[in-house]
């Protein structure tokens, strides 16, 4: 039996602009959709560059383990905020 191909093109609306708390915040779907890809449950994410937090709000949605670096302080607080 021949398998499903999943695409290379994925295709998500943008975070809307009065909602964005870093200004390359990428749609929560879409990391979904990745993570669900990618990674099992139970598995480790690393965003050394966490920005908004998107990816770690993914990861502790769908049962991952993460860790998210970031060094500006503003975008740290919010995704603290955001996780919590």
């Amino acid at each position: 039996s021949q398998g499903t191909e999943i695409s290379s093109v994925l295709k998500y609306d943008n975070v809307n602009s009065n909602k964005l708390v870093h200004p390359h915040e990428k749609p929560i779907e879409l990391l979904n959709q990745i993570m669900n890809n990618c990674t099992f449950p139970g598995g480790k994410i690393i965003d050394p560059f966490s920005g908004s937090g998107v990816t770690c709000e993914s990861a502790k949605k769908l049962g991952r383990y993460y860790i998210g670096i970031e060094k500006n302080k503003e975008f740290y607080d919010k995704i603290v905020k955001r996780l919590s």
